[in-house]
């Protein structure tokens, strides 16, 4: 394992720290200080990112690290064919759920910011409104489902000394409805984005709500995590098109680092600009509490 590789690893175990933290105080929270919806759809985030993290893991991690003489070699060579076809059969079923969730926020942004902020917020916050997204997070098992129809071996490639998957499903029918639906939801949520972005720069000024800026705070963790999932995109689409062989192994390299920072990067941009998510976390690191107030009975009327 190369010291990029270990150095980088890190840094991804910050980040699953850094989310896990966001994700128990968003919960604990999520009455008082993280009332507003686009929290209750970071929430459903942070649970997708962490499963595409754990599934990205065994797939382009372990998998460079384990050696068939290891004692985990098992995890590789002990399930046959079935537990490497669900993992890369959930890695394009996680593409989806990143995809689809990055344009949910994004409109969740534009319909509270742009349109009616009352409204659609209390439409957001319904229980029916989120019953609705995990179902349409759950049509694309369909065709994730696909990778069951075909064989997947595993192998053990002495020249890069790590497992390698090969399914008889071709690169072109693993795409075949993911490589159109990546740019779609893509634009959408740029579009959407940009759009709040816009509205929020023009009036920013005007703004001595909090609500309001931090509205227009999120709203820019919303772009960035858009414009990084853009390049996520632009990736795919070249290794889909792309003919070349060595290009191919190229991509491959740089697949698991592009991956996980797609995973992580909105906990990160959060992070930066939220100003009640670093004093939460502040409090949680520095076991604060809450001051007590005292009420004398003999005052309450």
């Amino acid at each position: 394992m190369s010291i990029l590789s270990i150095s980088f690893f890190s840094v991804e175990i910050l980040a699953l720290i850094l989310s896990l933290m966001q994700f128990y105080l968003v919960v604990r929270n999520r009455k008082n200080i993280f009332i507003a919806s686009f929290y209750r759809l970071y929430i459903i985030d942070s649970i997708g990112n962490l499963l595409t993290w754990l599934n990205a893991v065994y797939l382009l991690r372990l998998s460079t690290i384990v050696s068939p003489t290891s004692p985990f070699s098992f995890l590789y060579l002990g399930f046959g064919e079935e537990l490497p076809r669900i993992s890369q059969s959930l890695s394009y079923f996680f593409a989806y759920v990143q995809y689809t969730l990055t344009a949910t926020i994004a409109l969740n942004r534009w319909s509270v910011m742009v349109l009616n902020p009352a409204k659609y917020e209390k439409i957001w916050l319904s229980t029916r409104a989120l019953l609705t997204i995990a179902g349409i997070l759950l049509v694309p098992m369909f065709d994730a489902g696909r990778f069951f129809w075909y064989k997947t071996t595993t192998t053990f490639d002495e020249e890069a000394q790590q497992f390698v998957f090969s399914s008889e499903m071709t690169l072109r029918n693993q795409f075949k409805f993911l490589i159109f639906y990546m740019p779609i939801s893509t634009a959408i949520g740029l579009i959407m984005n940009i759009l709040c972005f816009v509205r929020y720069s023009k009036l920013r000024s005007l703004l001595s709500n909090q609500s309001q800026r931090r509205d227009g705070h999120l709203a820019a963790t919303s772009l960035a995590t858009c414009i990084v999932q853009l390049c996520g995109c632009i990736l795919s689409i070249i290794r889909y098109f792309g003919e070349d062989k060595l290009a191919e192994s190229y991509l491959m390299l740089i697949l698991p680092y592009v991956s996980s920072t797609l995973t992580w990067f909105q906990s990160v941009m959060l992070f930066v600009l939220s100003g009640n998510m670093r004093k939460e976390m502040k409090k949680l690191v520095l076991c604060q509490k809450e001051p007590t107030i005292m009420v004398n009975p003999a005052n309450i009327h």
